[in-house]
């Protein structure tokens, strides 16, 4: 039971250790703020990140690249710190994308001229007004598509494929659940949007995050059962920082800084406690008094952590699945729809290496275009139809890449991996068997985002239920109880209204709250309104 597990008492608690967490820990330790812990449920920082060693080099199985440069905080300080840790060349290995051979059902390859156009075709429309009364992303494309096409049924085909690729960028189960209304939301950073990592790959990020936050205030391995978020009022936030010095030096018993004398004698002691804050107008015991009735109580597997302040940087999915029982007292209508309502679900890779490379040297992977005359293929039985294509790795020469998104996706992670790796390599003989020699993998992985119980998921994206509902990514990010009172603070890349979805939304949002706290502690209830500049 938690009353019976020993206390841990900090000022902020960040409830979990990926991009955004770590961030806000980090912000906070940089200024100066070092009275806090990170709870991380893995074994591992990082998140969504999750660099993995293989022979000389290493694979992600979580973020890829650094998308764009110019207000992009991670290229920023990649830029600064390690220009050495990225490759700014455009690389289009690995996306599905550039000199990629287009495969039919029959096995042959379709022409170069013919795919060309339809790209080209794809560009316009990506960049097309799709506010006009579209019900989804699949709607716009299929609509213009259908008074463009040029090449019968093979375009059909293509645009299928295409459909699914989109799916692999925004996250989604199928685009027939992304908004395209509010497309716009989504900003890109100006520049190459698809930046490799050198050697030792996305870790470079995490390693950095971790030595400056320090380890020992990283707790792994640590599940939270329950968040207690204090007073619906939230009055422990009230406490400016130069009330929170006295109460923690009086507790402490060291010299505080209302110039209370070593070994005071208890008269002393009194009158500090009731002397008035100049800042905030308590005194230090009505700090004291305040701060104990309401301070939050996050509930460890061997331990509570009672802070001032928690950050969740939990994942959209895990926020889906754990809302309404992890939280005390529950958590608001509003907060409850924004979670529901936001999209998040499921996008995959799986891994094959080979002994020898046995496709040519100037291709880049293989898609697999779809039989649109048959019934379409059990998205669960038969998951590896759905797949993309495999893909060129990047610092990788032997090794191939396939994405798959959705149902078909969750369906893949639930079966164990050496059948996982023997569907695929039937899947390449088969379909590759009018055009390579395929040889068998001798080694493979994949990653587990959405059986993971502690990501559920991908990267979230707007659905059209988001619009449907009103709810946006912003509203996610709000504080409660409200924007004067920060207790329970949100961060993570959906809560960032336009960089959704990346890793540098996710840094910057850890940054944000981080920002929301100290000046929350600087100024209080009663100050200027808490603003952030987004980049």
């Amino acid at each position: 039971m938690a009353h019976n597990l020993p206390e841990m008492q900090v000022r902020v608690c960040v409830v979990g250790c990926g991009i955004s967490g770590a961030g806000a820990a980090a912000e906070l330790v940089k200024a100066g703020h070092t009275d806090l812990v990170v709870v991380e449920a893995m074994g591992r920082a990082g998140g969504r990140v999750h660099t993995a060693k293989q022979g000389s080099s290493h694979i992600e199985l979580g973020a890829h690249w650094i998308h764009g440069e110019d207000n992009n905080c991670v290229y920023e300080w990649a830029m600064q710190h390690c220009p050495h840790a990225i490759d700014k060349e455009l690389d289009f290995t690995q996306t599905g994308i550039g000199q990629t051979t287009f495969v039919n059902p029959h096995g042959e390859e379709v022409p170069r001229d013919v795919t060309d156009s339809f790209q080209d075709m794809m560009v316009i429309l990506d960049h097309g007004d799709m506010t006009d009364g579209y019900n989804n992303l699949a709607h716009y494309y299929q609509q213009q598509f259908s008074e463009h096409n040029k090449w019968g049924s093979v375009g059909w085909q293509l645009l299928d494929w295409h459909g699914r690729f989109q799916s692999l960028i925004d996250g989604s189960d199928s685009w027939h659940s992304v908004s395209a209304a509010t497309r716009e939301e989504y900003w890109e950073c100006s520049g190459n949007l698809i930046i490799n990592w050198n050697n030792p790959g996305y870790q470079t990020l995490v390693d950095h995050l971790l030595d400056t936050i320090g380890g020992e205030r990283v707790l792994l391995n640590s599940p939270v059962s329950r968040i207690e978020w204090g007073g619906a009022d939230g009055s422990n936030s009230r406490s400016c920082s130069r009330c929170y010095d006295s109460v923690q030096s009086l507790t402490s018993g060291v010299q505080s800084s209302l110039s209370i004398a070593t070994n005071p004698a208890p008269d002393d002691v009194q009158r500090s406690r009731e002397e008035k804050c100049a800042e905030c107008g308590r005194s230090v015991e009505e700090a004291s008094d305040s701060r104990k009735r309401s301070q939050c109580r996050v509930t460890l597997p061997d331990r509570v952590v009672v802070a001032d302040h928690v950050i969740f940087s939990g994942s959209l999915g895990v926020l889906k699945a754990t809302a309404r029982h992890l939280f005390q007292p529950s958590l608001p209508d509003a907060k409850l729809r924004v979670i529901d309502n936001l999209g998040f679900d499921t996008v995959a890779k799986i891994y094959l290496e080979f002994s020898e490379r046995w496709w040519p040297e100037d291709c880049n992977g293989f898609s697999f275009l779809s039989d649109l005359t048959t019934a379409p293929p059990d998205l669960i039985q038969s998951w590896e139809e759905q797949m993309l294509g495999f893909y060129t790795v990047r610092q990788q020469p032997l090794m191939l890449i396939a994405w798959i998104c959705g149902p078909s996706a969750l369906a893949m992670e639930r079966t164990p991996l050496p059948e996982v790796i023997a569907r695929c390599a039937t899947v390449l003989q088969t379909r590759l068997a009018k055009l390579c020699s395929v040889t068998k993998p001798v080694w493979g992985t994949r990653s587990v985002w959405g059986s993971n119980p502690y990501t559920q998921g991908s990267y979230s994206f707007r659905s059209c239920a988001s619009d449907h509902c009103d709810v946006w990514a912003a509203d996610l990010a709000q504080p409660l109880p409200d924007i004067q009172h920060p207790v329970l603070c949100f961060c993570g890349e959906a809560t960032h209204e336009h960089y959704y979805s990346t890793v540098h939304g996710a840094w910057e949002s850890g940054k944000r709250e981080a920002a929301r706290l100290m000046h929350h502690w600087e100024h209080g209830t009663s100050g200027p309104a808490f603003q952030w500049t987004i980049g």
